[in-house]
């Protein structure tokens, strides 16, 4: 049976006054931007299960239910008014960090946008690389 979204806002616990991740934040936007757990996990380079589990974290730390599961379809969920004003917040914010970050890492904007927290060194020779 599924719960609906009073149900799920009495198990999330109160505000825990923890700083939000940012990994959990670009699954919640990468989720509100594409619509579905499956793009966002391909958008993030990620597994679904692993979008999940942000959301469900980034519920917990901000004590809101950002998702709630559709009435007609079991696997399909859909934004609270929480989850789109977040997540149409975020979509210029994560923009605009990834634009202030220093020219060495311009280039890997786009693996930092999806998680991959920095660079990958295509050198598998040097000791520095994380390959």
């Amino acid at each position: 049976m599924a719960l609906t979204g009073v149900d799920r806002a009495k198990r999330i616990k109160p505000f825990r006054r923890a700083q939000p991740s940012l990994q959990n934040l670009r699954g919640l936007e990468s989720f509100a931007r594409t619509g579905s757990f499956a793009k966002a996990a391909i958008d993030q380079g990620l597994t679904v299960a692993s979008i999940s589990r942000r959301i469900s974290a980034l519920e917990k730390d901000l004590g809101l239910v950002l998702l709630e599961r559709s009435d007609h379809h079991a696997n399909q969920y859909e934004l609270t008014e929480h989850g789109k004003a977040l997540g149409e917040f975020l979509t210029p914010w994560l923009a605009a960090l990834e634009e202030m970050l220093p020219a060495e890492l311009q280039g890997s904007a786009d693996g930092l946008r999806q998680g991959r927290g920095r660079p990958r060194n295509e050198d598998p020779s040097d000791p520095g690389s994380i390959d």
